[in-house]
C-alpha cells in the first residue's frame, strides 16, 4: 500500500473520531452552558441577517435561537460528520453497499447516542426529533460526499455501487 494513502486513511479516521468526540462533548454540557454556546452562534447569525436586511427587519430572538440550535448544532454539525464518515470509509474500503450501510449505521448510532447522552447533564434531555435531525444531517453529508466522489471519479469509473 502506498504510504501516502495509508497516512490519509488514518488522518480521516482521526478526524472522524475528533468530530464525534467534540459532538459528544457539547452534548454532555448542561442546559445553561449549551444555551450560552448556541447564543453566541445566534448572535452572529442575527448580525448577518440584520446586515442583509439593512436592519429594516425585526427578528424574534427566541425563534432565531431555536432555528440556529437545530440547523447549526444538530443538522450542520452532523452533516460535517457525515461527510467525513463517507470519506473515511472510502479511504478504508472503497464504496459499495456495505460501505454505505456502515456509514448509515455510524450516522444513526452517533445521532441517537448523542441524544441519549443528554440524560446525563443537568437540565437536558433527549429528543427523538433532535436525533432524527442529527441523522438527517449525517445522511445529507454522506450524500454530498458520495456525489462529490462520483463527480471526481466519473472519468475513472472507479466507483460503482455493487
Amino acid at each position: 500500500m502506498d504510504k501516502n494513502k495509508k497516512i490519509i486513511k488514518y488522518i480521516t479516521l482521526s478526524l472522524y473520531i475528533l468530530l464525534v468526540a467534540i459532538f459528544y462533548f457539547f452534548t454532555l454540557r448542561n442546559g445553561n452552558e449549551s444555551t450560552k454556546d448556541s447564543s453566541i452562534v445566534t448572535d452572529i447569525f442575527l448580525s448577518v441577517l440584520k446586515f442583509f436586511t439593512f436592519g429594516k427587519v425585526e427578528f424574534d430572538y427566541e425563534s432565531i435561537h431555536h432555528i440556529t440550535r437545530k440547523l447549526v448544532g444538530h443538522y450542520g454539525y452532523n452533516l460535517l460528520i457525515g461527510i467525513v464518515s463517507l470519506i473515511m470509509i472510502y479511504n478504508f474500503r472503497g464504496i459499495g453497499k456495505i460501505s454505505l450501510l456502515i456509514c448509515l449505521f455510524l450516522g444513526l448510532f452517533v445521532g441517537i447516542s448523542g441524544e441519549l447522552l443528554q440524560y446525563i447533564p443537568a437540565s437536558r434531555g433527549p429528543s427523538f426529533v433532535d436525533a432524527m435531525i442529527n441523522f438527517g444531517g449525517e445522511v445529507s453529508g454522506i450524500l454530498i460526499s458520495l456525489f462529490i466522489l462520483f463527480i471526481k471519479n466519473k472519468k475513472k469509473k472507479e466507483i460503482s455501487i455493487d
